[in-house]
């Protein structure tokens, strides 16, 4: 699987040639599909072949197109998973309430897990409050039927900005970059559930009629921190504001890079973050999942020394 994410900003004609996604406008540029995990059309002047289209999707390679406010808006998968398909979607249809409860719980208490360690290590909790987010992952039953993860969310995001922050303020800065960080994960992570032949549309948790994506909305929640270390690290480089900027193509571009090169450490070992979702839906499909470990470094590879200077490792 390729591992660079692609975002088409220009007026341009994008097509496929010998194996590589071509670009053609003011410079030309060949990319091999190989290399490619993501790509985003963010101008609604790009003009993009239907052969590309089908190619990109034949090579697991997850598509957004992207609205007026260069947002994820749409996004392409195929049909058709992987020889498995029928196989392992039979026995997602036999899921039983008891098992999707006891999956839930497991996929709560791991990104609570990680919102507890993150804000201890960023010194932003006291004891009490430690203690008091260990005792609510403690008590995080089937189906979280308690909302143990809305009394820690509560204290996670006013522990992580301040207690005037509100994830409803769409109009804020850095609740825009969690929404476009949170989307392209949840892409990756749709792609992954489709290619290993799960149906999006049978969640865990999340079962409404509007949402095609249900299984990669509760699958997802794990890995919601890796958004929000990155918005950590740009308010502490002061490259955004706290609710003053809105998403300029540079910081879609830091956004896009730090996710493609972060490493999660799931089952004891450092991945990239397509490589560690797509070991995270295997251990669903295979029967180990409720032995999974998912911790994060806080440190990540980048490109971007512009604005995270020289030292590539950036540590939060």
């Amino acid at each position: 699987m390729g591992w660079r994410i692609i975002e088409i900003n220009k007026n341009c004609h994008t097509k496929l040639f010998l194996n590589n996604l071509i670009i053609t406008g003011d410079t030309n540029i060949s990319i091999p599909l190989g290399d490619i995990d993501v790509v985003l059309f963010t101008n609604s002047r790009t003009n993009v072949s239907v052969n590309l289209i089908n190619e990109l999707t034949l090579n697991n390679i997850c598509i957004f197109f992207c609205d007026n406010k260069y947002l994820p808006s749409s996004m392409v998968f195929p049909i058709i998973g992987n020889l498995l398909t029928l196989k392992i979607f039979n026995e997602q249809i036999k899921w039983t309430e008891e098992f999707k409860g006891k999956v839930w719980k497991k996929i709560i208490q791991l990104k609570c897990f990680n919102q507890l360690r993150y804000l201890n290590y960023l010194n932003k909790i006291n004891i009490y409050d430690y203690s008091n987010i260990k005792s609510y992952i403690d008590q995080i039953e089937d189906f979280d039927i308690t909302n143990r993860e809305g009394h820690i969310a509560k204290i996670y995001w006013h522990k992580l900005f301040n207690v005037g922050f509100n994830r409803e303020q769409d109009d804020l800065t850095i609740n825009k970059l969690l929404n476009f960080g949170y989307t392209i994960i949840n892409g990756m992570v749709a792609r992954s559930i489709i290619k290993k032949g799960l149906d999006c549309r049978i969640g865990i948790f999340h079962k409404s009629v509007y949402n095609h994506f249900a299984l990669a909305s509760d699958l997802i929640e794990p890995f919601r921190n890796v958004v929000d270390i990155l918005v950590i690290e740009l308010l502490k480089r002061d490259i955004i504001k706290f609710n003053t900027d809105d998403l300029t193509v540079e910081i879609k571009e830091i956004c896009l890079d730090f996710i493609a090169n972060f490493k999660v450490m799931i089952n004891g070992y450092y991945q990239q973050l397509n490589n560690a979702i797509d070991e995270f839906v295997d251990c669903l499909i295979n029967g180990t999942f409720f032995d999974v470990s998912i911790e994060y470094t806080y440190e990540v590879e980048t490109d971007k020394k512009e604005y995270f200077g020289e030292d590539i490792n950036v540590s939060v």
